[in-house]
């Protein structure tokens, strides 16, 4: 086979143009499916890209490919839309990824040095996206699903964002205090905004997939995690952020309420987010259920929110927690469980 080698090294003079550029797309579909099932079940990769040499296929239309093809084009720009496009823009990102899966598998704990690095590489990729496969507008304004294949960019996207959460979480209370971590807050607060952004559009079936379950929740509880340092730490002013930060983790938990008859794993997930957001809250409303959310919170219109905006456009696809009647969260267990012991020496989780 040799597909972990390029073809312009094989000693064959029967492997063709057109055969050594689709045995690229091969060895490039197969090695996105180990780097991107090594990132979402945190397992080492089978093939690191050490043991291959197998260049990038270029972005070519099929017309410029067939068997008489005596000198391969010149890729074009992934602007231009081809067959290829997809696969080599997920190719970069999950490449990417896939060394975030690496970091977190050290036997101990990376130097900052390399979180940067890693940082450097997913946002690049990210920021290679054609602007057609991107969610955001140049604004900075979410897109919603126009067509069925922005279900693809939904899940390229939300890759990228829960990477950038997994990668910095754990560092992300230091940039609070220590401004050489600043960066680290910054991507976990927007990336796991961004996803809460995304739960928008998908619908309850989604629910039912314990990665969703695990993105959003993670997205949420990093949130919070802000809110409440905020809360705590009376030398800043950044309640205006702080407000737009509730305001999103409200009508997340409206969308949560909405799906928690899709499985019983999102009921218990939506129980444990209202309590918590049940702590923001002003005195006056600590008395609202915590198992509810009405129509109107603290001025927040949550019948507004649309019903399933992705649907028609969207494909669709037992207890985790246990909670008290009256929920305390215990800050400090949280903090230690997203920063570690200590990041530059201590155990990784």
């Amino acid at each position: 086979m040799g597909y972990q080698r390029d073809p312009s090294h094989l000693a064959s003079d029967s492997i063709t143009i057109l055969q050594a550029e689709y045995r690229r797309r091969v060895w490039l579909s197969v090695k996105n499916m180990d780097d991107m099932t090594s990132f979402l079940v945190g397992f080492p990769r089978m093939m690191p890209a050490i043991f291959s040499d197998t260049a990038e296929p270029r972005n070519l239309r099929d017309w410029e490919l067939s068997d008489k093809t005596d000198i391969l084009p010149a890729s074009r720009p992934l602007t231009e839309n081809t067959p290829a496009t997809y696969l080599i823009v997920k190719g970069r990102l999950v490449q990417a990824l896939s060394r975030v899966t690496d970091f977190i598998n050290l036997p101990g704990s990376g130097s900052y040095d390399a979180v940067l690095e890693i940082d450097t590489s997913l946002h690049k990729a990210y920021q290679e996206f054609p602007p057609d496969m991107k969610m955001y507008s140049e604004k900075g304004e979410f897109m919603l699903p126009k067509r069925r294949s922005d279900a693809s960019n939904l899940q390229l996207g939300a890759m990228y964002h829960l990477g950038m959460c997994t990668l910095h979480r754990r560092i992300m209370a230091k940039g609070r205090l220590d401004p050489r971590y600043s960066l680290s807050r910054d991507r976990c607060i927007s990336s796991a905004w961004a996803l809460l952004d995304f739960q928008l559009i998908i619908e309850p079936a989604w629910y039912q997939m314990s990665k969703t379950r695990e993105m959003l929740g993670l997205a949420a509880m990093i949130l919070f995690l802000e809110l409440e340092h905020r809360r705590r730490d009376t030398m800043t002013d950044d309640h205006s952020e702080g407000d737009s930060l509730l305001i999103a983790l409200k009508r997340s938990c409206v969308l949560w309420e909405r799906a928690r008859d899709s499985c019983h794993e999102a009921g218990r997930l939506h129980k444990i987010l209202a309590g918590i957001l049940a702590s923001f809250q002003p005195a006056a409303n600590n008395n609202a259920s915590r198992e509810e959310i009405t129509e109107t919170w603290d001025g927040f219109d949550v019948s507004s929110l649309p019903g399933h905006i992705g649907s028609g456009l969207l494909p669709t696809e037992p207890e985790l927690f246990t909670l008290s009647e009256e929920m305390e969260i215990d800050w400090s267990t949280w903090d230690a469980f997203i920063e570690g012991s200590n990041f530059e020496e201590g155990t990784v989780y």
